[in-house]
């Protein structure tokens, strides 16, 4: 069995070919994974009626940890997205009209894995959520912002300091 690695998709590159398969193009080699993706990628259609792709994890010869039960997601909170697991603290833009301690459910999850299934959502998975709770509001570091015309005498200095909200995940259901 030959194996290849691909380190990153280039502009030109064909995620799911005409026949189903993963194929690259890169430099005049064409990498073909087809025997990996065949056996480990399920569509929607096959698998379930929601939006998503289910993918089974791929065999590492051992270079997984078989025993770990790390789940993770990728989340949207607001015009950012975050890689977050259990008992993760992540800084997001202020969240209104949320107290201290109070708990926020996290409904845009884009992707949902484990060590051996993933969930990737079109746009989002289905009955996944992300529950969270909110550890403090605070004001960013200053950020300082100079207008200034050359000989003309014209400056102008502004200041901005972003509201925040960090937030503690709590626990990733959906899997």
């Amino acid at each position: 069995m030959r194996k290849t690695v691909l380190c990153g998709l280039h502009a030109g590159d064909v995620l799911f070919g005409p026949s189903g398969f993963w194929s690259s193009s890169l430099y005049g080699r064409t990498l073909s994974f087809s025997h990996i993706l065949h056996r480990n990628f399920t569509s929607a259609k096959e698998n379930n009626s929601s939006g998503s792709v289910t993918a089974r994890g791929l065999s590492t010869n051992g270079l997984r940890d078989k025993t770990s039960t790390s789940i993770f997601g990728i989340v949207r909170v607001g015009s950012a997205q975050f890689k977050v697991a259990r008992d993760d603290l992540i800084f997001v833009d202020k969240l209104t009209g949320r107290k201290l301690k109070e708990e926020v459910l996290l409904s845009e999850v884009l992707m949902i894995s484990d060590t051996s299934l993933s969930k990737v959502g079109r746009p989002t998975v289905e009955n996944a959520k992300i529950y969270a709770t909110v550890e403090e509001h605070y004001l960013n570091s200053k950020q300082m912002s100079l207008k200034k015309r050359p000989r003309k005498g014209y400056r102008r200095l502004a200041g901005l300091r972003q509201e925040r909200t960090a937030l503690r995940i709590m626990e990733i259901v959906g899997l």
